[in-house]
């Protein structure tokens, strides 16, 4: 059984998506089963109800240490595992990109309440 549903979610506006600063990441993760309780249970909610797949794709994302939210998440069941092809774009920097804000550095005064 093949489901494809989208994920819906509000996305870090950066300068130039799809072009510098972000770039489209397709990730195909696999789910043996029976799993841990608590997956297992994710897994078990999304074959009855597509509704309950976006779920199951953010705790595997999250499991396999993507800090994302899946664009798109295309759910396939087979006996022995469950194939999750999700898409997610990826923060890539560049010129004229939003970055992380700059840290004090130790001994500099600035931030510290120094001159």
């Amino acid at each position: 059984m093949r489901m494809r549903f989208l994920v819906l979610g509000l996305l870090a506006a950066c300068g130039n998506v799809g072009g510098d600063c972000q770039q489209e990441v397709n990730k195909t993760l696999t789910i043996s089963t029976p799993a841990d309780p608590p997956l297992q249970l994710k897994v078990e909610q999304c074959e009855v109800d597509v509704d309950a797949c976006p779920a199951l794709c953010s705790l595997a994302a999250s499991r396999a240490n993507l800090s994302v939210t899946p664009e798109t998440c295309d759910v396939h069941f087979n006996s022995s595992e469950v194939q999750l092809d999700i898409k997610y774009l990826d923060f890539t920097g560049g010129i004229g990109c939003p970055g992380p804000e700059p840290q004090p550095q130790p001994g500099s005064g600035v931030g510290f309440g120094g001159k």
